[in-house]
């Protein structure tokens, strides 16, 4: 967004679960130099977020980019301005990464919040992270012995993308028998019974396309070492599985492809 560089001063593009951004030059009404270097505004549109405001995301909001914070516009739900010419290369670089990070960091910071009643030992009502709405996908947190469950309601597009998404997941069930650390991973057609305990029973369009995955989160993962990494890691679930789902159709695809191919040249 460098004026020198002649680009667009505004941009406005689309990221995965509905989530939108506006990057722009905040430049004054009225001004014509062409050299000077206005400050940056990035604003973005988290459907979710008056859901998870009272589970920690407000007061990390706050902590993380209070001094940058302005209002939003447009129903957009975040906002900073910061003058990334006034800083030097290496707070530029930290602004940047940090400002790119809106969205995981908000998006993790009920983990987050659950993270800090677990390790003082208060208990916490479940809630559900409404992060893909227009869907009818969802991520609910609920207190456990040992920790808390993150359960995901996960929505295939065809029945094929359900078969490959049961694969994966007998895959992350297997890992913990080689990896001691890793988390209990469950999953199954059927509403798991801590969401019918708590009457957090979702609603479902198409039941057969749908998927609950029981995440157990651990005293380990949700330690202070660990919890900044579960934050950010665990709410990308679902984006993280669709993503190997479409490179093992491309795989399929080339290798049916090759075979094509191969009795072509025979016949």
């Amino acid at each position: 967004l460098d004026p020198n560089d002649k680009l667009s001063e505004s941009y406005e593009c689309c990221d995965f679960d509905g989530v939108s951004f506006l990057i722009r030059l905040e430049k004054p009404k009225g001004a014509k130099d062409e050299n000077a270097k206005y400050p940056v505004r990035v604003e973005m549109k988290l459907p979710c977020w008056e859901a998870i405001k009272q589970y920690g995301a407000e007061e990390r909001y706050k902590e993380l980019y209070g001094k940058w914070k302005v209002a939003p516009t447009d129903g957009r739900t975040h906002a900073v301005v910061v003058n990334l010419w006034e800083m030097s290369a290496a707070e530029q670089k930290a602004t940047i990464e940090l400002i790119a990070n809106l969205k995981p960091n908000m998006l993790g910071a009920p983990f987050l919040w659950v993270a800090k009643k677990v390790n003082a030992k208060e208990n916490f009502a479940p809630f559900e992270i409404p992060y893909r709405a227009h869907t009818g996908e969802s991520i609910f947190l609920s207190p456990a012995e040992k920790g808390a469950t993150a359960i995901f309601t996960i929505r295939f597009n065809d029945p094929g993308d359900r078969i490959i998404g049961n694969v994966f997941f007998g895959e992350l069930a297997a890992a913990r028998t080689r990896v001691r650390s890793a988390p209990i991973v469950a999953f199954s057609d059927k509403c798991p019974g801590e969401l019918e305990a708590f009457h957090l029973r979702p609603e479902v369009k198409d039941g057969s396309l749908f998927a609950y995955v029981s995440m157990s989160l651990l005293a380990a993962s949700l330690s202070e070492r660990k919890r900044q990494d579960t934050s950010v890691y665990v709410p990308m679930f679902r984006d993280y599985l669709h993503y190997h789902i479409k490179c093992t159709k491309a795989f399929l695809h080339q290798k049916m492809r090759n075979r094509t191919a191969l009795l072509l040249k025979i016949l």
